[in-house]
């Protein structure tokens, strides 16, 4: 069995170093086969180098994946990268890699992880690019309602102005012809 040491942040700040390095201390501590640390809202500081894509080390043979920012990321895709963790673990465990050979395999790694990052900024840019078009287009579903409601409004006023105007075209036409029979009677 494979055995992973994880730690989860929920920093709105970039996760430190220093938390890092405690995790890298727990792989030895424990004697986990690897460590997982995951952001779900920052990125992840490392080696004074900010990581804001998944990135993947080895340390003394023992990978390290780090996933920042996994609340971009579909549940399914963070079960999938930690899968692959592990089936690296059993690979590392089950083979004796020589130094060569773990070089080919970080740089297999390196390869998947790079490909891996431009698919993941590309579907995070088309999501915000589909929000931003949704957005739009309901700021112009609302606003067309707007105008179909006073449109509505003024047909309405068009149309008892009418009922009006006609009313009082009838009355004035029945004022005329009792104006009319009382002349007509007079006359007689």
């Amino acid at each position: 069995n494979i055995k992973l040491c994880a730690d989860t942040k929920f920093y709105n700040h970039t996760v430190k170093s220093n938390e890092v390095e405690k995790l890298k201390n727990d792989i030895i501590n424990t004697d986990s086969d690897a460590g997982i640390i995951i952001s779900l809202h920052s990125s992840i500081s490392y080696n004074k180098i900010k990581i804001d894509n998944i990135d993947f080390i080895l340390n003394s043979n023992k990978p390290l994946l780090f996933i920042p920012n996994s609340t971009n990321l579909s549940n399914d895709i963070v079960i999938k990268l930690i899968i692959m963790l592990d089936n690296i673990c059993k690979s590392l465990k089950n083979t004796n890699y020589s130094s060569e050979n773990i070089s080919c395999l970080k740089n297999k790694i390196d390869t998947a992880t790079r490909d891996l990052n431009q698919s993941i900024n590309y579907t995070i840019n088309l999501k915000n690019f589909n929000d931003n078009i949704k957005n739009y287009v309901n700021k112009q579903i609302l606003q067309s309602n707007k105008e179909i409601d006073k449109l509505n409004n003024n047909i309405y006023s068009i149309i008892n102005k009418l009922e009006k105007d006609s009313q009082e075209k009838n009355s004035h036409e029945e004022y005329l012809l009792d104006l009319n029979s009382q002349q007509e009677f007079s006359l007689q």
